[in-house]
């Protein structure tokens, strides 16, 4: 192999190494492009299980108030239930 054949080579190498280097740069801003997609989409799930947490919480809250009507209305029948016989 002559001087020149080498020379061809390496700059063969050298080209096909500058292409993937190239390819590989534009899928890790393509990957960067997407992570950042994602981090925003689970921000919005954070925000959105935060306020299904404040509304869960509201919904057992008035569970309990619920239930505690219904424990006096059923003292109060009673009572008048028994007071009637």
């Amino acid at each position: 192999m002559t001087f020149e054949e080498r020379i061809d080579k390496l700059t063969e190498r050298h080209e096909a190494l500058a292409q993937t280097v190239e390819l590989i740069g534009h899928d890790i801003r393509d990957l960067g492009h997407k992570v950042d997609k994602m981090a925003d989409n689970v921000d919005k799930l954070t925000g959105n299980v935060s306020k299904l947490v404040e509304v869960t919480n509201q919904d057992a809250e008035n569970i309990r108030r619920l239930a505690s009507i219904v424990e006096s209305h059923e003292n109060r029948i009673n009572r008048l239930e028994g007071g009637a016989q």
